[in-house]
């Protein structure tokens, strides 16, 4: 698996300005008492910013101390808030409970400054999309490797799908005569 700097590095010897990197950040809080919020942020940043990268890259992590970190030390990094509950096997320690209601994950990105919603599977729904629609903020859930639930969710209106499977993701799209880059 390439390092982040090795895939920025790629990028640059092959001309891709136009792509952009969405990197998640994938915290250790919950298993590791020394795990460092500041310190992970700030090495990701120094690999974005030896590329000039931050302005073609977005962060994403579970963990609302890596974003609150990334806000504090690099404001022009755009942030997009990852959250799911247990049952969309995301660790307890960064699940929301069940209580926790669309109006209040819109709530936690409006306050972290996101600049889109990621749910899991549980939250991905029809209310989500449109309180997170007429906050401005774009819903795009994680991971979505089935045909099926790729067609519902966009009848949902949800802007894009993470997916492991994108020639799953793509063939569903152009099914429904989505028109899509080659």
């Amino acid at each position: 698996m390439l390092t982040l700097g090795g895939a920025l590095a790629l990028l640059e010897l092959f001309a891709a300005n136009d792509v952009r990197l969405d990197v998640e950040i994938k915290s250790e809080r919950h298993r590791d008492p020394h795990w460092d919020a500041a310190h992970v942020v700030d090495r990701v940043l120094s690999e974005m910013r030896a590329y000039g990268a931050i302005e073609r890259c977005s962060l994403r992590s579970f963990d609302v101390d890596v974003l609150h970190e990334a806000r504090a030390r690099c404001p022009l990094l755009q942030r997009v808030l990852l959250v799911g509950r247990v049952s969309d096997r995301v660790p307890p320690s960064f699940a929301v409970s069940e209580h926790f209601s669309s109006g209040d994950v819109v709530a936690l990105a409006l306050k972290l400054e996101a600049v889109a919603v990621a749910p899991g599977r549980s939250l991905a729904t029809a209310e989500l999309v449109a309180r997170s629609h007429a906050a401005g903020l774009p819903v795009i859930p994680w991971t979505i490797n089935d045909p099926e639930l790729v067609r519902e969710l966009l009848d949902a209106g949800v802007d894009g799908v993470c997916t492991d499977r994108p020639d799953l993701v793509r063939s569903t799209l152009a099914a429904q005569g989505v028109q899509l880059p080659r």
